[in-house]
């Protein structure tokens, strides 16, 4: 039996909103966009002794987006305590706001009758790529003491968000998209016995054993090990976790 699937997601959220303490201007309004693609594949054999053989993959793409309306500073000019805040321009915190996900799965179960049990093996293994980039303020960010201020040009505060990367040497320097990138697997193998001990219970056994695996460390901070003796780019990966499981059926009443 082969069973094949295709799921498609897609949604959209536009953000605005004024208060009595805050008018904001519509081009300070953000959207939020997702899509989500996954492809998947089941294949079920059976097996003339009884046993059979189930083998699942899938592939499941997300995309997440955050987006400004316009792609400008944000102006941000203070008031008295009669009147609200005026907020103009590129919301701050969707100059750069974007998600990427990709997780790719794999899972293979083999299932044989033995007398009075039925034993299963299988591995299931998991494989993820992430790409988070969150730029705030990269457009720059304005703030004026009134409107008087605006008006003369005499802000009392300017932001940039610049993006930075690593150097090579423990430290930083400007330079890339500021996005994260990193990526990981998680490996899982497994055995489980089914036991029909009688027609009225039944006792289910198994050990399940997972590895959470990174492919990448976070880099190094010379400033940080010197001051606390510890390590940023320290991370754990490839341990044992051990997943015992038991339980039963039982017919009370037969």
């Amino acid at each position: 039996q082969l069973v094949l699937r295709y799921n498609y997601g897609h949604a959209e959220q536009d953000v605005f909103s004024r208060s009595s303490s805050s008018y904001k201007l519509s081009d300070n309004a953000y959207f939020f966009n997702s899509n989500k693609n996954a492809p998947a594949l089941q294949l079920r054999t059976l097996f003339s002794n009884g046993a059979y053989n189930e083998l699942l993959a899938g592939y499941t793409q997300i995309r997440d987006r955050r987006t400004p309306r316009v792609r400008s500073p944000e102006i941000t000019v203070q008031s008295d305590a009669a009147n609200p805040v005026v907020v103009s321009g590129s919301e701050r915190f969707s100059h750069g706001n974007e998600l990427d996900q990709d997780v790719f799965e794999i899972t293979e179960n083999y299932t044989m009758p033995f007398g009075a049990h039925r034993v299963t093996i299988g591995t299931q293994n998991q494989f993820q790529k992430f790409r988070n980039l969150f730029a705030q303020s990269t457009f720059g960010v304005w703030r004026f003491s009134s409107l008087d201020s605006l008006t003369n040009g005499l802000p009392n505060q300017y932001i940039i968000g610049v993006p930075l990367e690593p150097d090579g040497a423990g430290g930083v320097q400007p330079g890339g998209d500021g996005a994260v990138r990193f990526s990981g697997a998680m490996y899982s193998g497994y055995v489980q016995d089914e036991w029909t001990v009688s027609p009225r219970l039944n006792v289910t056994a198994g050990l399940r054993v997972d590895v959470p695996v990174f492919n990448d460390k976070p880099p190094e901070n010379a400033a940080f090990a010197t001051a606390y003796n510890r390590s940023t780019s320290d991370i754990s990966s490839g341990n044992l976790q051990w997943s015992p499981r038991l339980g039963f059926n039982w017919d009370v009443t037969g």
